[in-house]
């Protein structure tokens, strides 16, 4: 498995009722019956990006990093797929309402079949 991280999804938004959230993680997750390959997240504004490959069928792969603050910076991801490449254009990675403040979160991003990527937060509680 090789892996580079030059960085991730960082930076400083504040929402009513959420506070400032905190990153420490990335996973991402290929909910199909294949491996996914070439994997490589970008955070376009800064060109900072994490790279693996393989992520394993119905496998997760996880990393943590320093706390960073969200700032909602948009991000790209690619991958290929049963030898097919994928690209999900650009997204923002949204927090949901149930965040609780001051807790850090990891960034989510889930692979499907036909090039379905979606993202969220998940609670790390550390």
């Amino acid at each position: 498995m090789v892996l580079m991280v030059t960085s991730c999804v960082g930076s400083n938004l504040t929402r009513a009722g959420i506070g400032s959230i905190l990153i420490n993680g990335l996973v991402v997750t290929n909910t199909t019956e294949e491996h996914v390959y070439n994997f490589l997240l970008m955070v376009e504004k800064v060109k900072e990006m994490v790279s693996v490959s393989p992520i394993l069928a119905k496998a997760s792969f996880t990393t943590n990093f320093p706390l960073r603050k969200y700032k909602g910076n948009r991000i790209s991801v690619t991958w290929t797929h049963r030898g097919r490449n994928w690209e999900s254009g650009s997204l923002i990675v949204k927090p949901t309402k149930d965040l609780v403040a001051g807790k850090p979160v990891a960034v989510e991003i889930v692979l499907g079949e036909h090039g379905h990527v979606s993202t969220g937060m998940i609670q790390t509680g550390n």
